[in-house]
């Protein structure tokens, strides 16, 4: 928020890491007003400097016609799809039109040591059977999952759903049924 004594203009610049980002004219009315800027952040990971500064309000007092704060940029999520080779899925396309970093892998490409992992945020079985993968890959993407936080989502479209092995049917929220429905 800004305040003025006077209504006037000001115009506000915003600089990341230094460097100009943005500039705008903002009408700033007696008293206190606010104002809104749509800024890009950078996409490098990491710890950013934002700073906000107002030129034209002729305050003698410059010192405060400055804020600045810290921004942390995260990385982008990659996501690990497990899924049958024979065609490419949907889900890829769109999480990486959203910005992620997507590798599609067959089944049997599943880990087996809870550390490779780490660079993933999320495991997507995606249109597959999961009594696919070895009982290595279950526990292992299960301890993943439980212990580290890793994020699974199992998804069926063209296959029914069956009983899920009883390594990785523990962890999920919701089970199918017993048996197949007629």
């Amino acid at each position: 928020s800004l305040y003025a004594s006077r209504d006037m203009d000001v115009e506000l610049e915003a600089f990341f890491d230094g460097r100009s980002g943005l500039t705008e004219t903002h009408h700033a009315t007696e008293g206190t007003s606010s104002a809104r800027l749509s800024l890009r952040f950078p996409e490098d990971p990491g710890i950013h400097e934002l700073e906000i500064a107002v030129r034209g309000a002729g305050d003698a007092v410059s010192a405060n016609d400055r804020w600045r704060t810290l921004v942390e940029v995260l990385p982008k999520p990659r996501v690990r799809i497990l899924h049958a080779p024979d065609s490419t899925p949907i889900l890829a396309t769109v999480l990486r039109d959203a910005g992620m970093e997507v590798e599609v892998v067959s089944p049997q490409q599943a880990f087996t040591r809870v550390q490779q992992y780490d660079p993933y945020a999320l495991v997507i079985a995606d249109e597959i059977e999961l009594n696919d993968l070895s009982e290595e890959q279950q526990r292992t993407l299960r301890t993943w999952v439980e212990d580290e936080g890793g994020g699974l989502i199992t998804a069926s479209f063209n296959h029914p759903v069956r009983r899920t092995p009883r390594t990785l049917r523990e962890i999920e929220p919701i089970e199918p049924p017993p048996a197949q429905p007629e």
